[in-house]
Parts: structure tokens; sequence; C-alpha cells
């Protein structure tokens, strides 16, 4: 399978995919750029060690996510971003965004692409790396259990823990920080900030 695949097309292919990625991950452009940029150099500088088992493109979430981390740690900022969440026992089975019944938009149709405003980037912004990684995986990135975790070099229990810890976090943090409405059709979600800024996690 690997001949199949170019290094030179990396970048052209799924170039804008990971900076995206990055951007809601970072919340900076200039330090999303920078681990693009990283990104695909570490990739090219191993792709002889690509042996085509899994998809490419989840390969390279994988080398952006642990520059990610690397960048934390070099700050000594948060530390764990890909640690094993075991507390509490293991996460229960199924779309644990669905397991809890809600009346308003779900978590997904708020972080979907076309809905992500700056209030809602804002409360993605304000939860804990490891919390933040997973959600973006899933709910954004449109990876699945299996891949993210496998991206984030965790068990697929901790994954489903993250998500059901990020999804809590996070509508908690859109309740009182952002207006929510849908067209009552399941149409498109709009959101809007209330005058309460969201209070970002302390490094």
């Amino acid at each position: 399978m690997q001949s199949t695949i170019e290094l030179s097309s990396l970048y052209p292919r799924f170039g804008a995919r990971i900076y995206s990625f990055l951007r809601r991950l970072t919340q900076d452009d200039l330090l999303a750029e920078d681990l693009t940029q990283a990104t695909f150099l570490r990739a090219a500088e191993r792709f002889d060690t690509f042996r085509g088992e899994g998809k490419v493109s989840n390969w390279l979430y994988r080398i952006a996510t642990n520059l990610f981390r690397d960048h934390l740690r070099a700050c000594k900022g948060e530390k764990q971003l890909l640690r094993e969440d075991t507390e509490n026992g293991k996460a229960d089975d199924g779309d644990l965004f669905s397991a809890v019944p809600d009346s308003g938009p779900s978590v997904p149709q708020l972080v979907e692409r076309h809905a992500v405003t700056q209030c809602v980037r804002d409360c993605i912004s304000a939860l804990p790396a490891p919390y933040r990684a997973a959600l973006l995986l899933y709910s954004v990135e449109g990876k699945t259990v299996e891949e993210s975790a496998a991206i984030l070099g965790c068990s697929k229990g901790a994954v489903k823990v993250r998500l059901h810890r990020a999804r809590q976090l996070f509508k908690g943090l859109a309740a009182e920080h952002c207006e929510v409405s849908a067209d009552g059709r399941g149409g498109e979600v709009t959101c809007s900030p209330k005058k309460k800024p969201v209070r970002k996690p302390m490094p």
C-alpha cells in the first residue's frame, strides 16, 4: 500500500485538514502554522516507517497530536495530554454523546464545521487538553473511537471517558456563556456569546 502513497502528495491532500485541527486544538494561528509545518517535516523524515497500516491521515493526526503534546511539555503547561483516564472505572460502550437526554442542540451539532462560532471556539478552548483533543477528533474531524484511540495513543475506554467528560464540561460552558438556538426542524444551529466571557483553564 505504501507504494501508492506519494510523499509529495501529503501536504496538498492533508495540509488544510491538519492545520484546521491544530488551530482548534491550540487556539493560536501562528502556533498551528508552526506545528503543521513540523508535522509534515516529521512525516517526510519518517515516511519510510509508514507501512500502510490504517489511513495515512490518521498517521498525520497522530504526529500532529504528539507535537502538540511536546509543545505543552516544553511550556510546562498541561502535562498529561495523552494520560490514561482510569478514575471511576471503565466507560460504558456506545455513543456517550447521545447517552444523556438533552432538549437542546447536541454537542456534535454545536462543534461541527459550519457551526463553530467564536463562542463555541471559546468553550472548546476552555476544556482541558485531553478532553479538547478527544472532542475535536470525534465530533469535528469525524474519527471513530477506535481511530481516536490510535491517534491519541490510549485505549478505547479512555477515549470514551474523555468524550463523556468533554461533553459534560462543554455543555455546561455553552449553557453559561452561549445563546444557542435551532430552527426547530433539526436544521441550522446558531450560537452567539452571552456577555460573560468564558474563563480559560489555568496553565
